[in-house]
């Protein structure tokens, strides 16, 4: 995994969109939502799984690609953009799943102050699994 010290989650659904634009100008669109799971997750990024048959191969296998996800935690949902920084199917044939690696791109304050006491919550009462 790409991120350190990274909480394994029990199966958080996941929605996630391909973001349409660019964020500098202000202009952006979302597509439909897929839906994912967010099996891992840390303060700086996370990783994701989904069947992907929603979007094209090339959208999921872009490094940098921005999409927009939304998380259920278990107390809260927190939106928020992330970029790929990795990728990879698993699987065979039908039942193949992308495994992606993201990175937080952009969290409004509210979203980052639930994500920061998730993972304290979770630290304190399960023990953090290091990945390389």
């Amino acid at each position: 995994m790409y991120f350190m010290a990274s909480i394994r989650l029990a199966d958080s659904a996941t929605a996630i969109s391909l973001i349409q634009g660019t964020p500098k100008d202000g202009k952006v669109t979302y597509s439909d939502a897929s839906k994912g799971h967010c099996e891992e997750i840390s303060k700086l990024g996370m990783g994701l799984s989904l069947v992907g048959s929603r979007f094209p191969d090339e959208e999921l296998s872009r490094i940098g690609r921005l999409l927009f996800i939304r998380i259920d935690l278990p107390a809260a949902t927190i939106e928020l953009v992330v970029s790929i920084a990795n990728h990879r199917r698993i699987g065979e044939s039908i039942k193949r799943k992308w495994f992606l690696g993201v990175k937080i791109h952009q969290i409004s304050e509210a979203d980052n102050a639930v994500l920061l006491a998730y993972i304290e919550q979770r630290a304190t009462e399960q023990p953090l699994i290091i990945s390389d």
